[in-house]
């Protein structure tokens, strides 16, 4: 006897309902390949002492925050140092800038590199002539980003607060974010990511400040954190997070669902120790900064399936054939 049409019906419904759980579940896709690392402890060619945020520049290049080197060290997407430039603060030898977060900001060609230990950002060319630099009311700033109207927002851990500034360097506005703001992530959307080193979350504010969405807390489970530092979107707006305390970074699709994640504490390939930022190119390659172990790491998305993709024929013959009651 044919099966009526609408049993029918409802049996593809639930299979494609059955499909969406699976994106979430068993499309928490393969973390990414190990390809290479470069840098060791030290300051000579190759060397890095702290590094803390990357940025990819349009010229193909990533521009890393060297941060007990007081540098600025640009490599290309191989590993292959090209060129540094000192980050120098006010001049007061006794008082190192530490640079820690670096922007590109396409409305201006500048670079926006943040001095932790000297409470400013400061404004250079790509290919490292300062400029000039600003900060009223800054205090321990973190990262920094810029949006495509060229407004510079910095993460100033010292105070919990997000605030924006003007090209310029003036003070346009600033909102709280409790727990030591420390990494920022502007979405094409033009919302903003914010993570709280201390209360172990990931926030997603408009640019004026009024809170979206939050998760996290602190642990050791799937979505929870330990000191959550560096963020990166991909094309598909899934949400990389470095979960420094953890030495591992996480996955989240767009609304914060969990998705995967890769890494252990060591030195070897894939391991992290103390990692600080994550950033991704359009090649399908993923760099992650480890403050601790002096080095970069790269991986590879690239002929990585996702785990739906590879299963779901199986699941799908099992469940037409058994139906709901026979799993």
């Amino acid at each position: 006897m044919l099966a009526r049409p609408w049993c029918r019906c409802a049996l593809f419904t639930l299979v494609w309902a059955t499909s969406a759980i699976l994106a979430r579940a068993a499309f928490a896709d393969s973390p990414p390949v190990f390809v290479t690392m470069w840098g060791s402890l030290g300051s000579g060619q190759g060397q890095l002492d702290h590094p803390e945020f990357v940025v990819l520049a349009p010229d193909g290049l990533l521009y890393l925050a060297d941060q007990h080197n007081n540098r600025v060290v640009v490599y290309t997407r191989n590993g292959q140092q090209v060129s540094e430039f000192p980050v120098l603060g006010p001049g007061n030898p006794d008082e190192p800038p530490h640079p820690t977060g670096i922007a590109y900001n396409a409305a201006t060609g500048l670079l926006y590199v943040s001095e932790h230990h000297t409470h400013r950002i400061s404004a250079f060319t790509l290919s490292g002539t300062y400029l000039y630099s600003f900060g009223e009311g800054v205090l321990y700033p973190v990262e920094v980003e810029c949006d495509p109207s060229g407004f510079i927002y910095v993460a100033s851990s010292g105070n919990d607060l997000v605030m924006k500034f003007a090209p310029d360097g003036s003070l346009l506005g600033s909102w709280t974010v409790e727990g030591a703001p420390y990494g920022l992530l502007l979405s094409p959307g033009g919302t903003i990511y914010v993570t709280g080193f201390y209360n172990a979350q990931v926030r997603k504010y408009t640019t004026g400040g009024q809170l979206l969405q939050a998760w996290g807390s602190s642990g050791t489970g799937d979505g929870q954190f330990q000191q959550p530092e560096g963020m990166w979107a991909d094309a598909h707006g899934n949400l990389y997070v470095v979960d420094a305390g953890n030495n591992r970074v996480q996955k989240f699709a767009p609304d914060g669902a969990f998705l995967t994640k890769w890494g252990s504490m060591g030195s070897g390939p894939g391991q992290f120790y103390g990692l600080s930022d994550v950033i991704g190119d359009g090649d399908d390659n993923i760099y992650v900064v480890e403050w601790s172990n002096h080095r970069m790491q790269k991986f590879t998305n690239s002929g990585v399936t996702p785990a739906l993709a590879r299963s779901w024929g199986s699941l799908k013959s099992q469940y037409l054939r058994a139906g709901p009651q026979g799993r």
